[in-house]
This record gives structure tokens, sequence and C-alpha cells, in this order.
């Protein structure tokens, strides 16, 4: 087990980073049905304990201030998360699940917890999609030398938004101290340019902590983990919001959401998607700009706005949407 105490002593150093200025991503938690990977690609030969391997995404993606293509995951790492590159002294993580995850079949040299990857869509519209499936505990229990706890989990990123998904599968775990080491649960998050020889952090922090429902994120000082149990199919979604990126999306905005449209002040959310807006509703001008982030879907205040055409965009439990709303004079 010495690879896992290497792997996890790093990660508990990460959230001494030093201070950064504002953030590259925000978080958004929604829920939706967990399908497993078909047709992947296998990233393992045989049973495994410490996964490593490099895998292609097909595509340029950003992740903080670099342009990656591919991932990496090395033979301390544990299975529980991935890099941007295998240059210790600073590479970005994701941490998708940070509990020591092993195939389940190690013990008898039996694969039985495959890991896959899959690139689907065409140029512009790729995602990647990264499965642990079946994958045991090493710190949990076994009956004949089986891992009998087990849990899947998927890493997708996005070409056409820049996002980073963490998706929670089905699991069965019945002794989350053994599992999780005696912590709360198992990290989740980003962190930027970590120097496993230093064991510092030279760039961001995004680390999900607290209620699965509604993390905190955690930026420095404190140690992050997530409370078990994490609800099945949880989606944890990594986003940049920047114009480029509402103005590029293809959004349908057939549907009203908000009323009245149009308005000579603020707009309410209809009664039908009460509770279905999922993290901020960011509000733009006739010119693109970003004038408003609303954390409260419910009412989108408009007051002391310009009269004009504003371009109101959110992700919902069913996919990413928008409206347009014609403010008049008042």
């Amino acid at each position: 087990m010495k690879t896992t105490i290497i792997a996890f002593s790093a990660l508990a150093i990460m959230a001494m980073a030093m201070p950064v200025g504002g953030q590259t991503y925000q978080v958004a938690v929604s829920q939706r049905p967990y399908e497993d990977l078909v047709g992947g690609q296998s990233l393992v030969n045989g049973a495994w304990a410490d996964p490593e391997f490099a895998v292609p995404l097909g595509f340029s993606f950003p992740l903080f201030n670099e342009t990656i293509e591919t991932l990496y995951a090395a033979d301390f790492y544990g299975g529980g998360y991935v890099s941007s590159n295998l240059n210790f002294s600073g590479t970005s993580l994701i941490l998708m699940f940070t509990a020591y995850v092993i195939d389940r079949g190690f013990a008898f040299d039996s694969a039985i917890s495959p890991i896959t990857y899959k690139t689907t869509g065409g140029p512009g519209e790729r995602v990647f999609t990264l499965e642990f499936k079946n994958a045991g505990f090493g710190f949990g229990d076994s009956e004949d030398g089986v891992y009998t706890e087990y849990i899947n989990y998927q890493l997708t990123l996005h070409e056409a938004t820049g996002d980073i998904e963490m998706h929670i599968g089905p699991y069965a775990v019945d002794n989350p101290a053994l599992v999780f080491e005696g912590n709360a649960g198992p990290g989740i998050g980003l962190v930027e340019g970590f120097d496993f020889n230093n064991g510092v952090v030279n760039g961001e922090l995004c680390l999900l902590d607290g209620n699965p429902n509604s993390p905190d994120i955690i930026t420095t000082y404190v140690p992050a983990a997530l409370n078990w149990p994490i609800p099945v199919n949880t989606v944890y979604r990594f986003y940049r919001e920047e114009p480029s990126r509402v103005n590029d999306l293809k959004v349908d905005y057939a549907v009203n959401y908000y009323t009245p449209n149009p308005t000579s002040g603020n707009i309410r959310l209809q009664s039908q998607w009460q509770g279905k807006i999922v993290g901020l509703v960011t509000v733009m001008n006739a010119s693109g700009m970003i004038v408003a982030k609303d954390t409260d879907a419910e009412v989108i205040e408009m007051d002391g706005m310009p009269a004009g055409i504003y371009q109101l965009y959110f992700e919902t439990t069913e996919g990413f949407s928008g409206q347009r709303v014609l403010l008049l004079e008042h």
C-alpha cells in the first residue's frame, strides 16, 4: 500500500497552497442518469492496483492556462486522479474520486474492473470519456480475496465548452471509514501546477468540500472532502464563464422560462421550471457583454438596467438553455 500513502499525503498537502487571484472554474451540481461507456478502449492489461497510462483525448483541451491533448496516470496515483503531464515539479491534476481504487479481482490476478476511454462526436463537439467500472477499494472489505465494495465513475471533457465533469455511478460502500481512510469521503476537484517534489501548489485550487449536493468550494488552506454518501447519478461540472463560451454554445431559445416577457422590471421563473436550473444564470446585453450573474434562479433582477434585449444563459437538469428578454423603459 506504499503507493497509496504517497498519493494521499500529496493530496492532503494540496490544500496548503498559497492564495491566488480570481478563480478560473466555477462548479454546478446536477443529477443525470449514469450510462455505462459502450465500446471504449481498454487502458489496462489484466488486474490492476496502481494503473499507469497515457490516454489521448482526440482534441486539444484547455486546462487552467495550458492546452492538453493527453491525460496521464502514474503508478503512484492510486487510480483516483489524472494529470496533464508527467513533470512532477509542475503538473495540473483532475481529481475524479480520490479513494484508493483497485481491480476487485487483483488478489487472484483476475481482471473484473475495466478502465476504458472513448471520444465521440464531430470536430468542435467532441466529448472524451474515461470510465472506471466496478472498481474495488484497496482499503475496503473483501470476501474470499475479492473486494466486495465497488464504485463506478466517469470523467468527461467537452470540447465545445471546455467543461470538465465527474459523474458518480452505482456503488456499494458498506464501510466508508475504511474505504476513505478515516476521511469524510472522496476528494473531487481541480489543481493547477502541483509540485510533487516539494508538496506545493503553484496555481489555483478548486476542491469540493462538505455537502455533496451543495458543496463548498475550497481554494486554499483547508483540507477538502465530500461527505459520503454522494447520491448516485450526481454530476459535478467545472466550467469557465467567459463571454465567448456563452456566445458559441448552441442554445434553444424557444421556451419562455421567465415571465413576464417583455418586462419593465424583474422577471420570475415559471413554476414548472422551479428547482430545475443548475448553477448561475448569466445575463448578457445586446453587445454580448456579461452584465449580471444571478445566484438566485427564481428571480432575475433587471431593475436599473437600460432598456433593450438581454440574453439569459443557464443550465437546466435537461441541458443547456437560455431565453431572450425584452426590457422596456421603466
